[in-house]
């Protein structure tokens, strides 16, 4: 995590990214990892689909 916020702050320089700012910044990422984990560990099966379907919709006019 560290890295990661060492990164964001050398490539985002602005006086105005101070410590608590990082600090911030950092819950954001942790939550969106955890997010992220979460969802990855929900298990899917093979013949899981969305439950839409896309269809197109083409104008009487055209």
């Amino acid at each position: 995590m560290a890295a990661w916020m060492e990164s964001i702050r050398v490539r985002y320089p602005d006086p105005r990214m101070t410590p608590e700012v990082l600090t911030l910044i950092a819950g954001d990422v942790l939550g969106d990892i955890m997010h992220c984990r979460r969802v990855s560990s929900f298990p899917l099966k093979n013949g899981d689909a969305p439950a839409f379907a896309m269809t197109v919709w083409r104008s009487p006019n055209t």
